[in-house]
């Protein structure tokens, strides 16, 4: 089976709202490159997504709504050799926070069994401790090769928010990252693609260790229900306990914690390059 209809149908309905437009892009198409296209007529997203699944590494989507005005680049049709894809700036707001949880191993490849359920195992523990902070329920998916947490959020799409999600992603790695388990520290810009749920995860050859294998939300498609958005207090708290190195970064970045130096200490620097001028003038 190269894909599943009913998971397909499932997280688009789960995921995205009447009226969204969808980004589906498949990155790594071989002599076509990058496939793509922008779809707000959700039955053809799922045609295209079972119809290029298993024949590519993977395919994906955008997980937050994006300008309608991308229409105009593919409108409700995957198309090959694509020049433009989404960026950032064009998602119209932040719908999900996205936890990636993976197992570590060579790239290209296939997680193993024993990988995946370490994952899964991780995956579980960073959902549970979340929830003892308050947090509502994610969806949860499997990706194939690890596992995701979406939980449900609503900023606007601006440098706070960016700033916000990946300081959460920092905290949570900090935590509960180890030698075999990672969470995704970098999959907290805006217009990240996700892996279309129901399509195939087909990293490498398909081995008896390292099989490929559909991806999926870990909830039957007539048990979803709308999922609670998370309060700004509970991701500010989560933002403000990402390590140091992290906020430093940050500061860095935008000059606020930049070390000013005295006047006084300013003029001895330039009558030092004063007086060494002098002397190679001299020479």
């Amino acid at each position: 089976m190269k894909a599943s209809r009913e998971h397909i149908d499932a997280a688009i309905a789960a995921l995205f709202r009447p009226g969204d437009v969808v980004e589906l892009r498949i990155p790594k198409a071989g002599r076509f490159r990058t496939i793509s296209g922008y779809f707000d007529d959700f039955a053809k997203l799922a045609d295209a997504i079972e119809k290029h699944s298993g024949d590519f590494e993977g395919v994906y989507f955008t997980l937050n709504p994006v300008n309608p005005a991308l229409l105009a680049r593919a409108n409700n049709n995957a198309k090959e050799y694509a020049q433009a894809t989404t960026n950032d700036r064009d998602v119209v707001r932040r719908r999900w926070l996205l936890i990636d949880i993976d197992p570590v191993r060579p790239a290209g490849v296939s997680s193993s069994d024993l990988e995946k359920e370490a994952a899964k195992a991780k995956a579980r523990a960073v959902r549970a401790w979340l929830a003892e902070r308050g947090w509502p329920a994610p969806l949860a998916a499997d990706s194939g090769n690890g596992y995701h947490l979406l939980y449900r959020i609503d900023p606007e799409n601006n440098e706070e928010s960016t700033a916000l999600v990946k300081s959460c992603l920092a905290s949570l790695a900090s935590k509960f990252d180890d030698d075999t388990v990672k969470v995704d520290t970098t999959v907290y810009n805006a217009g990240r693609i996700v892996k279309a749920y129901g399509s195939m995860a087909a990293k490498g050859d398909s081995t008896e260790d390292r099989p490929h294998r559909i991806a999926h939300l870990l909830i039957k498609p007539e048990k979803l229900e709308p999922v609670t958005v998370v309060p700004t207090d509970l991701l500010q708290a989560l933002a403000g306990e990402a390590p140091k190195k992290e906020i430093q970064q940050k500061q860095d970045k935008t000059g606020a914690s930049r070390t000013k130096i005295a006047p006084e200490k300013m003029e001895e620097f330039r009558s030092e390059e004063r007086r060494v001028g002098k002397e190679c003038r001299s020479r």
